[in-house]
């Protein structure tokens, strides 16, 4: 049996690999800066104090210029109080993601996700099970080539 060939995907060129996001209260790879946002690194790091460097490194990358490239259907969860993402945050990514549905939650706090579970699962099972549905350009993918599969 000959060696199968192998690519790694690259995500920027294969955007349509992933069918379905979930972000909850993220920055979501843009710069924060323009936000007023509390600085969670110190408490984190208080809580962690051995988590590895790069989970409180400050983010240098902005990359609001290329989330319009993700095709991928995203729901963003946030809730309406948030010091660390404010809601503005999750309306920012919402106006550049061109397939993003926000929705805010009456909850405060970062944690909000955690603290209602209960709440947000079902947002996200709903969204990962609409991610599932086999979009019309996948089904065009999966015809097969006149003459591939005759029966005999």
């Amino acid at each position: 049996m000959g060696q199968a060939d192998y690519t790694p995907l690259d995500p920027w060129s294969s955007t349509h690999a992933v069918r379905s996001l979930v972000l909850v209260a993220t920055s979501g790879g843009i710069d924060l800066s323009r936000f007023d946002v509390e600085d969670w690194r110190p408490a984190y790091r208080a809580e962690y104090p051995h988590a590895q460097p790069f989970a409180t490194h400050p983010q240098q990358v902005d990359l609001s210029d290329q989330l319009a490239t993700i095709q991928a259907r995203t729901l963003l969860v946030w809730s309406y109080a948030d010091p660390i993402s404010p809601p503005e945050v999750g309306q920012y990514l919402a106006s550049k993601l061109p397939h993003a549905r926000l929705i805010i939650l009456n909850h405060a706090g970062h944690t909000f996700a955690r603290a209602h579970a209960d709440e947000v699962a079902p947002l996200i099972q709903d969204q990962l099970e609409q991610g599932l549905a086999p979009r019309p350009a996948d089904l065009a993918r999966r015809v097969k080539a006149p003459g591939c599969c005759r029966r005999r």
